[in-house]
């Protein structure tokens, strides 16, 4: 509702939610990843109303996540059969309904998640044969998830790196090096397209208190599983 309300007064990109802070306003979209916003926002003001936007967004990154691990699975060799329970698997995986239907607010996660399988199929098509177009694929599909999610990407990033680098050492005698290149500069081009995203974001860091973002209950060292992560009793 808060970008709605930003673009309809022609702000773009928006940075500001104008009624948050008890009226004061909020830099919310100036640090917060919040692409699947703007597609709700978009359907919002195309006339489905708020709540319409939103159940029509994650309706969509559902289809996204399930058509993109399909993609990836053939691209990996398995079956039609294979590509579908890899797909419905992935799909209705337990965090991803508990995004949608427990936490809720989540909608930039959510579509993150919808954007690995797609990054990983451009990635997967790239190493089979680098074309200008497989480039494109996986660039754009970069950049959308940095334009998604913040944590997401910089989570998601080394496995890609990890996972290209491995590529081109397998292939270091038949164009491993053309790979890596290819790759790295498809990811780069990724950074460039979301540049207009996080490149204020991390200049104006030192404006803002971000200190309770990454303290406290928010610190990610408290929230790694010890022996509680199994159920020892049946009940």
């Amino acid at each position: 509702q808060q970008l709605s309300t930003v673009l309809r007064a022609g702000h773009f990109p928006a940075r500001w939610m104008p009624d948050a802070a008890h009226g004061l306003g909020y830099p919310f979209f100036h640090f917060y990843a919040a692409l699947p916003y703007y597609l709700a926002a978009l359907l919002d003001m195309a006339g489905t109303g708020v709540l319409w936007g939103i159940k029509l967004t994650q309706g969509l990154g559902f289809l996204v996540a399930a058509l993109a691990t399909y993609g990836l699975a053939r691209a990996m060799g398995a079956s039609s059969p294979g590509a579908l329970l890899a797909a419905a698997s992935y799909t209705f995986a337990p965090f991803h309904l508990v995004n949608v239907y427990v936490r809720g607010d989540s909608l930039s996660e959510f579509w993150a998640m919808a954007l690995f399988p797609c990054i990983l199929w451009a990635l997967v098509r790239l190493t089979q044969r680098p074309t200008p177009g497989r480039v494109a694929a996986l660039a754009a599909s970069y950049g959308l998830l940095a334009m998604c999610h913040n944590i997401s990407a910089l989570l998601f990033s080394p496995l890609v790196g990890v996972w290209l680098l491995g590529a081109a050492l397998e292939r270091r005698r038949a164009g491993g090096g053309r790979l890596l290149l290819a790759g790295g500069g498809a990811l780069a081009l990724g950074l460039l397209i979301s540049a207009w995203f996080w490149a204020p974001a991390l200049r104006d860091q030192p404006l803002v208190q971000l200190q309770d973002q990454t303290t406290g209950y928010f610190h990610y060292a408290g929230h790694f599983r010890a022996d509680d992560l199994v159920q020892w009793r049946a009940i």
